[in-house]
């Protein structure tokens, strides 16, 4: 599976509009390397550049994710793949990725 990265601060227009998988969250740097990865919400959706779209401190509706989105919009990136072919799979890898990522902003 091949995943690509956006930072969320840019335009969404270049996203494709297509069925993908997601990951929120930033990376910590020390002198520009980086040291650690922190993903902090994972989705599936039909159409990635619409749903990135809504993933903004304007339009987010999950409370906790849009505090962390206006507190981190400039660091925020969005690591996506459109290499799963259905709904089905990109809904067993979603939770998947839950499990074992615990990402803080994911409702229970």
């Amino acid at each position: 599976m091949r995943w690509r990265m956006k930072h969320l601060s840019s335009s969404n227009s270049h996203l494709p509009a297509l069925p993908g998988l997601y990951a929120i969250g930033h990376e910590e740097k020390i002198h520009g390397l980086e040291i650690a990865r922190f993903y902090v919400y994972v989705g599936q959706t039909a159409n990635l550049r619409r749903r990135m779209n809504e993933h903004t401190p304007e339009k987010e509706m999950n409370e906790p994710l849009r505090k962390y989105l206006r507190n981190n919009f400039s660091r925020a990136k969005c690591w996506y793949t459109t290499d799963v072919d259905t709904g089905r799979e990109r809904t067993r890898l979603e939770r998947a990725l839950i499990r074992s990522l615990l990402p803080q902003f994911n409702r229970k």
